[in-house]
């Protein structure tokens, strides 16, 4: 984990990677530390991409998802039931222009796809 322009970022496939640590985007209290492993999901958005700070991947998996809105709150795009568990389903292109604004003018509000 190395800084530039104060912020987090990782060196990724030849380039810089920006990153944006979910726990402080939820507010939640964990602390970022360069020593410890970090679980980093990469999110294509426009022409850019940026990984996303998690403190760890439970499971990866494929399902319909039927989204209820009613329990939407910032950065995400409401609950879902995955594999029996209710299931916040974040809004990666939401989280990105919350705290990365400079994404939106680069990639012209553009998101692609999650890797």
């Amino acid at each position: 984990l190395e800084l530039a322009g104060g912020r987090p970022v990782v060196q990724y496939r030849d380039g810089i990677l920006p990153l944006v640590d979910l726990r402080e985007f939820f507010n939640h209290d964990a602390v970022l530390s360069d020593e410890e492993l970090q679980h980093v999901v990469v999110f294509n958005y426009g022409s850019r991409q940026v990984g996303f700070i998690v403190q760890k991947i439970l499971d990866i998996v494929q399902e319909r998802l039927v989204v209820s809105s009613e329990e939407r709150r910032t950065g995400t795009r409401g609950a879902a039931v995955i594999q029996k568990l209710v299931t916040e389903v974040l809004d990666p292109a939401d989280i990105v222009k919350r705290s990365r604004p400079e994404f939106e003018m680069l990639s012209g509000g553009n998101p692609e796809a999650v890797n």
